[in-house]
């Protein structure tokens, strides 16, 4: 699983044809689904605009 921060750039998202899943938002849910599909095999990208994760626990 990779987490990228989006925060204070804009640029072109370039993710590699081995990615399964791109989830947008880096939330406790998304965590969660990002973590449930990697148990699973799948290749997954997460993406967040904040600096951190969290989304509204932070």
């Amino acid at each position: 699983m990779h987490l990228q921060s989006c925060y204070g750039r804009r640029r072109e998202l370039r993710t590699s044809e081995q990615t399964d899943a791109v989830l947008i938002g880096a939330g406790h849910n998304a965590l969660a689904c990002a973590a449930h599909l990697a148990a699973k095999g799948w290749r997954v990208h997460v993406l967040e605009q904040a600096p951190e994760p969290g989304g509204a626990v932070r």
